[in-house]
C-alpha cells in the first residue's frame, strides 16, 4: 500500500512514510497510528524550526519565560517514539533533509 497524498504530511516524511509500508504489512489500525507518527513528526520538526527562528526563551509580562514551542517538540517528538514503539517497528526516524543518514537512538532529535 501506497499513500499518494497527504496534505498534513511534509514531502520527506510521506516519503518516510510510504518506505515503511513498502517494508511492512499493517492492519488498518496499524496504518493510522503509523500516520499519527508521521504527522508528530513534522509537528516537532515545525516546532523545532520555530524555536531556531525566535529562541528559546519569550518575553512575558513577567519577563523571560521558556518558548511555548519547547513543550510542543518535546511532546511531539515523545509521541513519534511512543507510537512507533507502541507498533513495535525496527524503523528509521524520518530523515531531515541530505546529509548523512542518523545514527543512534537520540540522533534525529539533536540539532
Amino acid at each position: 500500500m501506497k499513500i499518494k497524498s497527504a496534505n498534513t504530511l511534509r514531502p520527506d516524511t510521506l516519503e518516510w512514510l510510504n518506505g515503511v509500508l513498502e517494508d511492512y504489512v499493517l492492519e488498518p489500525h496499524a496504518i493510522r497510528l503509523l500516520t499519527l507518527a508521521a504527522q508528530a513528526w513534522d509537528r516537532c520538526q515545525e516546532a523545532r524550526a520555530q524555536l531556531h527562528l525566535e529562541g528559546l526563551t519569550i518575553e512575558s509580562r513577567q519577563g523571560m519565560k521558556p518558548h511555548p514551542m519547547l513543550a510542543v517538540e518535546r511532546d511531539s517528538a515523545n509521541r513519534f517514539a511512543a507510537l512507533i514503539k507502541q507498533l513495535e517497528l525496527d524503523v528509521d526516524e524520518p530523515k531531515r533533509g541530505p546529509g548523512r543518514p542518523p545514527t543512534g537512538y537520540d540522533s534525529g532529535f539533536k540539532r
